[in-house]
């Protein structure tokens, strides 16, 4: 995690101010869907715009992935059966996988500690 600058200099009021008139996009290279830009948005919201640059924006755009997965498997699986054929649906599997991945991706990101 890297050192933040004290919120309290001119300084860095200047910095964090010129970085929210700016909207922060996902890389070029990272394309999202629209299923997936709203997620995106919201792990954004969490740190200045300011605070936002190369790798932690890949890592913000694979966390939105991520997370608009673990969204489009929870409402898959709450339309199929807990079990197929005698054995666990297998989505349930891949379901715990991707909130694991999520929670690895936040904490990439310094995001679980956030707010505390």
């Amino acid at each position: 995690m890297t050192n933040r600058n004290r919120i309290d200099s001119t300084a860095e009021t200047l910095r964090i101010a010129a970085g929210a008139k700016e909207g922060v996009e996902p890389p070029a290279h990272v394309a999202l869907d629209e299923t997936e830009l709203p997620f995106f948005r919201s792990v954004i919201a969490e740190r200045p715009a300011a605070d936002w640059q190369g790798h932690d924006l890949e890592a913000a755009a694979m966390l939105a992935r991520a997370m608009a997965g673990v969204a489009r498997m929870q409402a898959a699986l709450f339309l199929e059966p807990v079990t197929v054929e005698g054995k666990i649906n297998p989505l349930k599997q891949l379901l715990a996988e991707h909130r694991t991945m999520v929670m690895q991706l936040r904490r990439s990101l310094g995001l679980h500690a956030l707010g505390a």
